[in-house]
């Protein structure tokens, strides 16, 4: 007989009444916190995924293109967003794909070098298995001429922003951009 069937037979027989769990008072519930302004946009019913799938073919479409922008091809890039693709920056304004287009070829024009790189950070499904919002981070960097001084100057910058990918017959594309946060690294001469 081991030492806690033994036990047991002992509290049974000196009728020692059985040990109970002292009584808790129920939790408090937790304040209800507002919504942050920016989800009061995002489509409704949203999910933690249910695939790591999906998030995969998100980080491979975005590893394409912008290995494209890293090769200054501007349609490989652009050919990740949709027609009536639209970035909300953090001071309200709205920018189209056409001049999301006009500014990648002027900057591509004018720097010797360009990386970037994005990893998706999470990912939210909603009822829609065609629609789905990723928090994505980036990290961008290159390097150019200053026209006043003539110095080479490689500019660092960080950025968190929410993108709403949609699937079509071709994939995944990003139908709309909201840029939550962005910090540049002090310039390096």
């Amino acid at each position: 007989m081991n030492a806690y069937k033994l036990a047991l037979s002992l509290v049974a027989l000196l009728g020692v009444p059985a040990l109970s769990a002292p009584k808790l008072a129920p939790p408090k519930p937790l304040p209800k916190s507002k919504t942050p302004p920016h989800a009061k946009a995002w489509p409704k019913n949203l999910k933690l995924p249910t695939s790591l799938y999906t998030m995969g073919q998100l980080q491979a479409a975005l590893n394409r293109a912008y290995q494209a922008a890293n090769h200054r091809d501007v349609v490989g890039l652009l050919n990740l967003y949709t027609s009536d693709y639209r970035v909300l920056d953090q001071s309200g304004h709205i920018h189209t794909k056409a001049e999301m287009r006009r500014n990648m070829v002027a900057t591509l024009a004018t720097v010797q070098s360009y990386h970037i790189e994005a990893k998706i950070v999470h990912l939210l499904e909603s009822d829609n298995p065609n629609h789905v919002i990723a928090l994505t981070a980036i990290d961008q960097s290159m390097t150019y001429r200053e026209a006043s001084t003539g110095q080479l100057v490689q500019p660092k910058m960080h950025t968190l922003r929410q993108d709403w990918w949609v699937k079509s017959k071709t994939g995944w594309h990003i139908r709309q951009t909201k840029l939550f946060a962005a910090q540049r690294e002090p310039l390096q001469r």
